[in-house]
């Protein structure tokens, strides 16, 4: 545990994101990375009812790696959805089903079966 979070009686919800949210299929650059774990460690740093256990550089690294193992993730997932509509490529033309919408639900249908958030 890298951080421990204190909380207050009736205290909000916090999005990290500013409470503004991305589409699913967005995938995040290193350089966005890079730019989100340093206000993701300025967030933690600038809270009070947040308790550092470690460095900011320790902090940072494992924000990043956070960050690097769901994009992997992602992407592999992603690489799973192409085998699939690869395989039944001629059976989805035949029976004139959208590639994008057909694409869109196995990529849900897998991420739900493992147990994947989007």
């Amino acid at each position: 545990m890298l951080a421990k979070v204190r909380r207050r009686r009736n205290a909000g919800h916090v999005d990290a994101s500013g409470g503004r949210r991305y589409p699913a299929c967005m995938r995040l650059s290193d350089r966005k990375i890079d730019s989100l774990a340093d206000k993701i460690l300025h967030w933690l740093q600038d809270n009070q009812d947040v308790q550092c256990l470690a460095g900011p550089e320790v902090l940072r690294t494992a924000i990043v790696e956070e960050f690097r193992e769901e994009k992997e993730l992602e992407r592999r997932l992603d690489e799973e959805v192409d085998r699939i509509m690869t395989q039944n490529e001629t059976r989805m033309r035949h029976e004139g089903i959208d590639n994008w919408v057909m694409r869109k639900k196995i990529r849900q249908q897998l991420a739900r079966e493992r147990g994947i958030v989007l």
